[in-house]
């Protein structure tokens, strides 16, 4: 009797386990009939490299890192994986997936999944150990476009290279450059003159525009309503105050802590101490 117990407990916590890793990599499918359906639309991840440590509905676990592309800034953590998708951790992917909306979810999971359609790119990021291998160049002469622009850049020689900079090209590796800025650029140099690059990833190594911004320490933040408002000091211990907001930043707003080091683009009230009113941030190394 006393055996047979045993083994009844051990086939419990089995299929208990089994239900758990189901639940976990994103194959509930009982609560997925079309009366429970929301919607159903097809969308492109990008997918990070590695996963991160998070708690779910089933205490610690491994969480996958998405961007939904053309909609999320940020990474997010993926609780209950992406059905049919083997994750080989070191290569970042962007995968056309089924995103459904479920109108009753099952309890302690979210209402969102995702069901891999196809495998677009899988490849192994650009870390900036690799663009520091690059030469620093600089931009001398900006052409807009329809989805981007054209830069020409020099390097400390004097040789020209072109790069066209475009969202459908560097998706969310896409940043803004003006003259005067200076970058690194991660890619495939043509055998050209001028030198064409197909850029895959760009560094700025600095903004012209931040030349003459004060560089900052954050010295206490304070939480508010919809941001936070931040104490910070320069080199020679002058005082600044400003106010960071998701409603005034949007999806330029970025968390900061004690100690971050920043230039702030703004308007720099003469006040004791001086209030800066924030049009962007940018974290420095």
């Amino acid at each position: 009797m006393k055996n047979l117990f045993i083994l009844l407990l051990v086939a419990f916590t089995a299929c208990n386990s089994v239900k758990n890793k189901k639940e976990n990599n994103h194959s509930i499918t009982d609560e997925m009939n079309e009366d429970n359906i929301k919607s159903k639309i097809i969308v492109v991840l990008k997918v990070n490299a590695n996963e991160v440590d998070c708690f779910g509905a089933h205490g610690k676990q491994k969480c996958l890192q998405i961007k939904e592309l053309g909609k999320d800034n940020y990474w997010q953590n993926q609780y209950e994986g992406i059905e049919g998708f083997d994750f080989k951790t070191g290569y970042v992917y962007n995968l056309q997936v089924e995103k459904i909306i479920l109108k009753n979810p099952p309890q302690d999971v979210g209402d969102t999944f995702y069901k891999l359609l196809k495998v677009i790119k899988k490849e192994k990021p650009i870390t900036d150990a690799m663009l520091s291998d690059y030469a620093t160049l600089t931009v001398t002469k900006i052409q807009r476009g329809r989805d981007g622009y054209t830069a020409t850049l020099k390097n400390d020689t004097g040789s020209l290279f072109t790069c066209t900079i475009s969202i459908p090209n560097l998706e969310d590796n896409y940043v803004s450059l003006n003259v005067g800025d200076t970058v690194k650029i991660a890619g495939e140099y043509a055998e050209s003159d001028p030198v064409q690059i197909f850029a895959k990833k760009i560094k700025v190594i600095e903004r012209v525009a931040l030349k003459n911004l004060p560089e900052l320490t954050v010295t206490k933040v304070i939480g508010e309503k919809d941001g936070e408002t931040i104490h910070l000091i320069d080199s020679k211990k002058k005082a600044y105050n400003m106010i960071v907001s998701i409603p005034n930043l949007g999806k330029d707003y970025i968390r900061l802590k004690v100690g971050d080091k920043l230039k702030v683009e703004g308007e720099y009230v003469d006040s004791f101490p001086t209030q800066i009113f924030v049009k962007k941030i940018h974290k420095l190394e």
